[in-house]
């Protein structure tokens, strides 16, 4: 029996533009399995925030996405209609943003947020209606629970008037007054300093184990995978081409792309006067190689890599790859 969260088999998410649709994500295969943290990482542009907000239906009208399977805990989301995915989102499927500013009402303060949570989790069960009966101290307490020790204080202010890392962690508490079971994090710390960048991740990692949730965390820092994520998906112009433990991925990266982004990372940490750097850049979606999407920036490519596109081939140990050096799957 799968102890899987979320699957997600086959997921492609392209927009509508000029008559036609553009593929931004494509051949998404993924796990998030119950009481850890999956790690989506690759470059600023890679498909990496889209495959998040098209889990939970977040993107424009222009979007059009499709899937074989996209399941959470035995409920087929794409059977589902918008009012009833509307109830699972923010209750059961949750998300916390890069920017948390956009999160929050400007002109209420935070104890209106809170109470309007509270209040909207109060019709889900006896339990959620004690605790919104009592909403005032059942906030101080969740503000305690991220870090914010003078709750009472916090709720009467304004949105602006909190820093980034506090509005961050009330942003968090506001996620956790459901208690979902998968969280979706999109480069929450992005604009935080390195100190509360630290703290925010071990209140994130605290809180997954506390609520034995699934989390796929969205980044572009190899560092923050590194601390944060049980596995890794490496994401490459809107395809994963390697997938497994975190700690593999890091002793022995298989994708030359991934090798290329550790490189990369391991130059930003050591005294040198040259940093590692990747060639090239990201292809045009609408413009797409006919063979790898790799292959004009690959070391290793070949004539094979240019002929058609490799398929994922599992190379044992949890571990997957979507390159022609490992078999053609």
């Amino acid at each position: 029996m799968s102890d899987a969260t979320l699957t997600v088999r086959n997921l492609a998410t392209g927009f509508k533009m000029g008559g036609r649709v553009m593929n931004v994500v494509r051949e998404v295969n993924l796990e998030v399995r119950k009481g850890e943290v999956l790690g989506l990482i690759g470059e600023s542009g890679s498909g990496k925030t889209v495959t998040g907000m098209s889990i939970l239906r977040l993107l424009p009208d222009n979007a059009v996405t499709e899937a074989d399977t996209l399941d959470f805990l035995g409920t087929d989301l794409l059977s589902l209609s918008a009012e009833r995915f509307r109830e699972m989102r923010g209750t059961r499927l949750a998300m916390v943003f890069q920017d948390p500013v956009g999160a929050f009402n400007p002109s209420k303060k935070i104890s209106w947020h809170l109470k309007q949570v509270f209040e909207r989790a109060g019709t889900k069960s006896p339990e959620h209606a004690a605790r919104a009966k009592n909403w005032r101290q059942a906030s101080i307490k969740l503000l305690a629970d991220v870090g914010i020790p003078h709750g009472a204080n916090v709720m009467r202010q304004y949105p602006h008037q909190l820093s980034g890392g506090m509005l961050q962690r009330t942003l968090i508490a506001l996620v956790l007054v459901f208690e979902p079971d998968l969280i979706v994090a999109d480069e929450p710390t992005t604009n935080l300093d390195n100190i509360v960048e630290r703290q925010i991740l071990r209140l994130f990692r605290d809180l997954q184990k506390r609520l034995d949730c699934g989390f796929l965390y969205v980044t572009h820092d190899m560092t923050i995978a590194a601390m944060l994520c049980d596995r890794i998906a490496v994401m490459y112009a809107g395809s994963i081409v390697e997938i497994g433990p975190t700690k593999q991925i890091f002793s022995d990266p298989k994708h030359p792309y991934t090798q290329g982004l550790l490189a990369s990372a391991l130059a930003l940490d050591t005294k040198t006067e040259r940093l590692q750097e990747i060639p090239g850049e990201l292809p045009n979606p609408g413009n797409l190689p006919p063979g790898c999407l790799f292959e004009p920036r690959c070391k290793f490519a070949k004539a094979e890599c240019r002929a058609k596109p490799p398929a994922m081939t599992d190379v044992g140990g949890g571990r997957n790859v979507r390159c022609v050096l490992y078999g053609h799957g």
